[in-house]
């Protein structure tokens, strides 16, 4: 059977608000022994417990919250109340709600039902039933409830498995969405998700596991992993119209090489020869104006030559030689402001924009090459005209004339353009690269860790779990519906005059009390007796004292342990406070009923007994609650197991504490006298070890020798002559009588207090008494051990 580990918090109920059980309180017994004063909260731990008998809640506590810890791990709370727990529990509740006639004069006592001596057969019936069912008994089950223990075990590890893989898929998970360091969570520049969670990964995971979704390549990867790097770059301007007119240039260069220059008056000579003619060309340059000699050769320079050489180079040619320079120079003008050309960096565009950046840049350097090309051979055809001035010829180019640049410039700025408009977007852009990079992660992880395989197992796992535990379930409701046909046999079968026949029992036969009883009574207008009536010598009692009360609610509730809801069942029982405290006549008698018909019967699989009566807690110290079997004979013995419970309430809030060893022991006030008795005959020569001693042992003694000698003369006063009877010697029992009287008072013997105390006389006394002690052994040794000290061989 399950039982109660402890009371794992009471955070609100009554006067316990916030008590939470520690270490250092014992946990729950078989048996369980609580003691605490009146108002200590004794009666509310009850109240705790009948909420599972009565499966619900009390009325007139707001929000009760507590948790009670079973000795199968389970946790019950205020939540729980409705499951199944098979307890009992005698309280002032049970008393209200059961016998009526406490606060109502009229009032009778509800009945209830125990077996008959009849219906044989219905009998068997429930035998054949309850052999079906077997037995429920802890590690000892039989029947169905041996089989229903295998599911159970069987659903328990499949259970565990199932959470095992659970534990580990989620035990990934976390890692990957919040580990250190390589959690998603903490990549923010690379992922974008600083607030990432495992429930967040597992959406992620959902989506890059469908159908639609396509892993990153990786030249996409590094691309947005480039992208993410980008900043915001600044504003570019245009690249400015190139107006090269190369078809001008090949036009004039094909018109002035071609030109024709009159060849009449030339000098055939320096026609024929180029270089001469360069060089005479030169040189006449180099003469200011006609000179009579050469400034070279210093040969004479007729007149005639001069004019020969006037009409070689005439105007004609000298304006084609200006054309072909000033041709030549135009176009190297133009070469000039080709290499000019500013081309624009592909790392002053965003990422996504460079490649066709750079696309764009290399059709406009093989443009600029192109035209350079161009313009450089058709200087070199002007150049060959300028030295073969009077030898006209064809423009021959061996490169291809390119078309105008405005294409590619216009390419290139709607590539600025768009990465200008783009810096108001890349948060956006980033922001989805994030994403995609987030996705991909993810995606690799999947497969890292056979995330879909691992998901297949544990959805096998859950549904071989639900398989087990509808087989427990399934079984629990067989074996519930055969209890309840039990529970309809017994009730078939049940006599509510054995209720009121045991009840008179215990009280009649039990107590003595044979004027107090029950009767049925029986409602007007039917044949069924629906209540118990309290009569006393048979006509209906009013006025009981107290004490009668308590007695007859606490017969009532033992014999209510018999009846056709309890019998065979052995529930938790509870019993709060039996003892009336206005009532302590009965305390022998309720110890003999509770010892008898629960503990010794054991009819309970675990027992509280709470009180806040001492003289009734000494006697639950010594109750007997089984019987073992030796040499043939059936003999008492205590409970392996016994907890000791202290009860206490600080200022308006309780809790639940180790008993005290000075309540728990049994140590009385007379074993308190005998062992100072001891201690002062003790004392040697060392006075000051015993000086505290000796200054109350002259009423120490008067007092034990006073209890003492009751019993043992209980038909003298205490005197003179009752000391000298028990110390069988008149010199001792002078010197005890004068320790007794003269060190025990003050009154009428001031003088006493004002002189030092006589040490030896007060030692020899104490070692007196010890002696004459010692001639019982048995009970010498037996207050010995009272104190804690080893039994002496007398």
């Amino acid at each position: 059977m399950v039982t109660i580990k402890k009371l794992q918090s009471v955070r609100n109920f009554g006067s316990f608000q916030g008590f939470a059980w520690h270490a250092g309180i014992p946990t729950f017994s078989p048996v369980n022994i609580l003691y605490g004063r009146n108002y200590s909260g004794k009666t509310t731990l009850s109240r705790i417990l009948r909420c599972f008998e009565t499966k619900c809640l009390p009325d007139r506590i707001d929000s009760p919250s507590f948790a009670i810890e079973m000795d199968d791990g389970r946790v019950l709370t205020e939540a729980d109340v409705q499951q199944g727990l098979c307890i009992r529990v005698f309280n002032q509740d049970f008393v209200r709600d059961n016998l009526h006639f406490i606060r109502e004069p009229n009032g009778g006592v509800t009945p209830f039902a125990v077996l008959g001596a009849e219906n044989a057969q219905l009998e068997q019936r429930i035998a054949e039933i309850q052999a079906t069912i077997g037995s429920r008994d802890e590690s000892a089950e039989v029947g169905m409830y041996a089989e229903l223990r295998r599911r159970q075990i069987a659903a328990g590890e499949a259970k565990a498995h199932h959470n095992q893989l659970e534990k580990a898929l989620e035990q990934l998970l976390g890692d990957k969405a919040t580990g250190r360091p390589g959690g998603i969570k903490y990549q923010f520049e690379k992922f974008g998700e600083q607030n990432y969670t495992k429930a967040r990964l597992q959406k992620d995971l959902a989506d890059v596991l469908e159908a639609s979704y396509v892993p990153l390549r990786l030249d996409e990867l590094r691309r947005l992993e480039s992208l993410l790097n980008q900043s915001s770059l600044p504003r570019l301007a245009h690249m400015p119209t190139i107006t090269i007119d190369v078809a001008s240039h090949s036009a004039t260069a094909t018109r002035l090489v071609a030109k024709q220059v009159v060849s009449s008056d030339k000098i055939q000579k320096l026609i024929a020869d180029v270089p001469a003619n360069n060089w005479v060309h030169t040189g006449l340059g180099l003469h200011s104006g006609p000179s009579d000699t050469c400034k070279f050769c210093g040969a004479a320079i007729t007149e005639a030559r001069w004019q020969e050489l006037g009409r070689h180079f005439d105007e004609e040619s000298k304006r084609l030689q200006q054309e072909l320079n000033s041709a030549i120079e135009n176009i190297r003008r133009d070469q000039q402001r080709i290499n000019a050309i500013r081309f624009v960096s592909r790392d002053s565009v965003y990422v996504h924009f460079q490649q066709d950046l750079d696309s764009a840049m290399t059709a406009l350097r093989d443009w600029q090459k192109d035209v350079h090309a161009t313009l450089q051979a058709t200087i070199t055809q002007l150049e060959r005209r300028s030295q073969q001035l009077f030898v006209p010829f064809e423009l021959s180019l061996t490169v291809a004339t390119p078309n105008p640049p405005d294409a590619i410039l216009q390419r290139i700025n709607t590539i600025i353009d768009n990465s200008n408009s783009y810096t108001e977007s890349l948060s956006n852009d980033q922001a989805e690269a994030r994403k995609q990079l987030r996705y991909n992660e993810v995606f690799q992880f999947a497969g890292q860790i056979g995330y879909t395989e691992r998901l297949q197992r544990i959805e096998d796992a859950s549904q071989e779990m639900q398989r087990c535990h509808g087989e427990v379930s399934s079984l629990q409701h067989k074996i519930s519906t055969l209890e309840q046909d039990i529970d309809q046999l017994r009730a078939t079968m049940s006599d509510q005059r054995l209720g009121a026949e045991a009840v008179n029992h215990y009280l009649q036969h039990s107590f003595g009390h044979r004027e107090l009883s029950l009767s049925l009574v029986e409602e007007p207008g039917t044949t069924r007796s629906t209540r118990f009536q309290i009569c006393r010598h048979g006509a209906p009692a009013y006025h009981l004292s107290e004490g009668e009360c308590s007695l007859i609610a606490f017969c009532y509730f033992v014999a209510r342990l018999k009846d056709v809801h309890t019998a065979g069942q052995k529930p938790i029982i509870w019993i709060d406070d039996p003892i009336c405290s206005l009532d302590g006549n009965h305390i022998f008698f309720i110890f003999s009923l509770l010892d008898a018909e629960i503990a010794r019967a054991q009819i309970f699989s675990q027992l509280f007994v709470s009180t806040h009566n001492l003289e009734f807690l000494r006697y639950l110290h010594h109750m007997v609650v089984r019987y073992a079997v030796s040499e043939g004979k059936s003999k008492p013995i205590k409970w392996e197991k016994f907890s000791l419970l202290h009860v206490v309430r600080q200022d308006a809030t309780s809790a639940v504490a180790a008993l005290p060893e000075s309540i728990s022991s049994g140590f009385t006030e007379f074993c308190y006298l005998f062992g100072q008795i001891i201690s002062v005959s003790e004392i040697t020569t060392d006075l000051e070890s015993g000086n505290q001693l000796l200054y109350s042992f002259g009423n120490d003694l008067r007092k034990f020798l006073e209890v003492f000698l009751y019993y043992r003369f209980p038909d003298r006063p205490f005197n003179s002559e009752t000391i000298a009877k028990f110390l069988v010697d008149d010199v001792k029992a002078a010197l005890v009588n004068r320790v007794v009287n003269e060190f025990s008072h003050m009154f009428s013997r001031l003088e006493r207090g004002g002189r030092p105390i006589d040490v030896p006389d007060l030692i020899r006394a104490a070692r007196c008494v010890r002696d004459a002690l010692k001639r019982d052994p048995v009970q010498y040794n037996s207050l010995l051990k009272s104190i804690d000290r080893p039994p002496e061989q007398l």
